[in-house]
């Protein structure tokens, strides 16, 4: 299993993002499990100010810096189902944190599997099938 917890939103450009994410799936072995939880875009004021004042600098909306000069993005939900095509989305659910500045932001978790081709479109070696959503917060 990988897992890739807020790692994308270190990562701002969309090449790099689609790069990780393709060794990923190279490296992966078939029936393996991809975990990746990171934020989405905010739609509260602070958020949308700075998505605005950096998407010209950074040509992309949701990419931002912080006070110490990080700089950072968040993402559309569809941005990340993209980004995992070509693995099999065993599960998704939307999720609320706590930043490390103690904000409160919407985050979006996916477990997606490899496609193992010995086992055809079925549960695979994992013994996993769809399931319903892991969260109790309905449907995304």
């Amino acid at each position: 299993m990988v897992v890739l917890f807020a790692v994308l939103t270190c990562i701002p450009s969309d090449d790099a993002q689609r790069l990780l994410i393709s060794e990923l799936h190279r490296v992966l072995k078939p029936g393996a499990l991809l975990y990746l939880s990171d934020l989405l875009l905010q739609d509260d004021q602070r958020n949308r100010d700075r998505y605005a004042r950096f998407a010209e600098s950074y040509g992309t909306y949701g990419v931002f810096e912080t006070g110490d000069g990080a700089v950072c993005r968040h993402h559309p939900r569809g941005w990340f189902t993209s980004l995992v095509a070509g693995l099999e989305t065993i599960d998704t659910r939307r999720t609320t944190v706590t930043t490390m500045n103690g904000n409160t932001s919407g985050g979006l978790q996916i477990l997606a599997r490899k496609p193992d081709p010995s086992t055809g479109a079925g549960a695979g070696r994992w013994g996993l099938s769809r399931v319903s959503r892991m969260s109790d917060e309905g449907p995304d």
